[in-house]
């Protein structure tokens, strides 16, 4: 029996006197109406719903290709972090650099040895100087001039007019910067460059790879940091003065400082050492070589303090500070130092 007859015996059962057979008609009628349209509303509805439905799930499709897409250049980004982070690690392992040439013009500590009167040494002490104005400092004319502040990257021919934090990796080639580079635990590259302190706390700070630099005008003239700097070939001098009582160095080695090399240098700095090495808050200081190198014009020339380990002192001409030639601990390896004036062993 279906619905519809149902609903007829119903009615003939309450109503079996006054309800004629055209008012049933007429209420079936309506009854089938009304269910087409519940049928018909279930269906939208459902249709909807399904709609819906199919919507969420290419939505979430996009998110899972979108989701796998990230994943991807999170990857990748990893695995360039990782490689960055290993050529760090590279160059801070201290890999010697490369020699570089002798300039022309410029004598060595080991021919100076060999001369045999006064005056042929000072005769050869004022050559030497003369050699190394002319062979630091840019090689060819400034093309490009910037302001100070941050800066990454290669630079050539370029001169700052204020003071430069440059980033890891750094390198200045032919280059003037008027005021300090604050290059602090970062490693940088320095090549025929002139760098003006203007005054101030340093020249140059930081991990540095310098060769044929000429450096002046600064309390300090390098503030070495961390593992395998270099310094050859540079020209260090015309230490500024800051307030009543200074503590200049040529060269300080504070902190961390280990797989460090000062070669060929000249230093001619005032009051505590043109090369400096002093162990602070317990940081090591490690192999570090001083090599061929001209000092002169500090209290002690030559300085390495209680603490420093695996330390070389090699064939450098000295000019005799207030107190002496040198401070050196006991276990540091000397040999081959003279005197500036005479030439004699020290």
């Amino acid at each position: 029996m279906t619905i519809l007859e149902q609903i007829r015996d119903e009615l003939l059962f309450w109503f079996p006197v006054d309800t004629d057979a055209a008012e049933i008609a007429q209420l079936e009628a309506e009854i089938v109406r009304l269910n087409t349209v519940v049928i018909a509303a279930k269906d939208a509805a459902y249709a909807a719903l399904s709609n819906e439905l199919d919507g969420v799930r290419e939505a979430n499709a996009t998110l899972n290709t979108a989701n796998s897409q990230l994943q991807a250049l999170i990857t990748a980004a990893q695995a360039k972090i990782a490689t960055l982070e290993a050529r760090i690690k590279e160059l801070e392992a201290g890999e010697e650099p490369e020699e570089p040439p002798v300039p022309t013009g410029v004598p060595t500590t080991l021919a100076f040895k060999a001369l045999t009167s006064n005056a042929a040494r000072a005769s050869y002490i004022t050559s030497t100087e003369a050699g190394y104005k002319a062979n630091t400092g840019p090689r060819t004319p400034i093309t490009a001039t910037r302001g100070g502040g941050n800066i990454a990257g290669t630079f050539r021919n370029t001169r700052f007019t204020g003071g430069i934090s440059p980033a890891t990796g750094t390198t200045l080639i032919d280059c003037q910067v008027d005021g300090p580079i604050d290059a602090d635990k970062k490693i940088i590259n320095l090549d025929h460059c002139r760098i003006d302190g203007k005054g101030g706390a340093w020249g140059v700070l930081g991990n540095v790879r310098a060769q044929y630099c000429d450096i002046f005008n600064a309390e300090d003239g390098i503030k070495t940091q961390n593992d395998g700097w270099s310094i050859r070939w540079c020209y260090l001098h015309g230490p500024a003065i800051r307030g009543s009582d200074p503590h200049n160095d040529g060269i300080q080695m504070q902190w961390r400082n280990t797989n460090g090399l000062i070669e060929n240098c000249w230093v001619q700095w005032r009051d505590t050492s043109e090369l400096f090495a002093q162990i602070q808050n317990g940081e090591p200081i490690n192999n570090l070589i001083w090599r061929q190198n001209w000092c002169g014009g500090s209290d002690h020339p030559l300085r390495i303090e209680a603490g420093c380990t695996n330390c070389q002192v090699l064939d450098n001409v000295v000019k005799k500070g207030h107190w002496g030639y040198y401070d050196l601990i006991s276990s540091v390896v000397k040999s081959g130092n003279v005197d500036w004036v005479t030439g004699a062993a020290i």
